[in-house]
């Protein structure tokens, strides 16, 4: 059966429409992370303007990775971000914690357990006991079962730091900062990459995969209308 030239349009059309929907679906989720960082970074720097973003530190054995640190008048925290959406099932004292989103789980290893090994590192270095951990989930994370007191969810993170904020930074924690500040050096490729839930793209991956749809829309048009 041959099809009529308006029938063929509407074919050629509709599958590069498709393939240009598609693309900015996934656009649009690069979009959404890249607006939820700047979320965070924003409930971070409100604590204090002392703070180090993704930076590496040479720790004298190698380097590693901090996503957040921040200089309050109680001690040196260090933030780690999760934007975990979906119900989370959370225990300070097990190993894997649980993701639910819709009908599939995920499990992931506990936070807390690389959070102490990064403390250790910075105890290390700086020689100065007060430093803390603290997670910080998406407002789209839901804890029905409880979590650990070290955990805020969105907005409460300044509220749950409110005892640290207060005083003032005394001398040897502006030294301890400062040996942060010049161990800071630079990462190498791929090094700050931060976790993301399962079953979720990263941006790069979602730039990747919407560049995709938009070069196979354009081939598909230039195949079906160039003689």
């Amino acid at each position: 059966m041959q099809l009529d030239i308006g029938s063929e349009a509407i074919i050629t059309w509709g599958i590069a429409a498709l393939l240009l929907l598609l693309a900015l679906f996934t656009l649009l989720h690069v979009w959404r992370l890249h607006r939820r960082s700047r979320r965070f970074r924003r409930l971070i720097d409100r604590l204090s303007s002392q703070r180090l973003h993704d930076v590496v530190i040479e720790d004298g054995d190698g380097l590693d990775y901090f996503e957040h640190l921040v200089l309050l008048p109680g001690g040196i925290a260090l933030i780690q971000v999760l934007d975990y959406g979906g119900v989370i099932f959370a225990d300070e004292h097990i190993d894997l914690w649980t993701q639910v989103v819709g009908k599939k789980s995920f499990r992931f290893p506990n936070p807390l357990e690389q959070l102490k090994a990064r403390l250790g590192v910075i105890r290390a270095l700086t020689e100065e006991d007060r430093v803390f951990g603290w997670l910080l989930f998406s407002e789209r994370a839901e804890f029905p079962k409880g979590r650990p007191a070290q955990l805020s969810v969105g907005r409460e993170l300044a509220g749950h730091l409110d005892e640290k904020r207060q005083g003032s930074i005394d001398s040897r924690l502006r030294e301890a900062w400062q040996i942060l500040c010049d161990a800071v050096a630079e990462a190498p490729a791929g090094m700050l990459t931060r976790p993301r839930a399962e079953g979720t793209l990263s941006a790069r991956a979602a730039v990747s995969v919407g560049l995709l749809f938009v070069s196979l829309a354009g081939l598909w048009l230039y195949w079906r209308l160039v003689p």
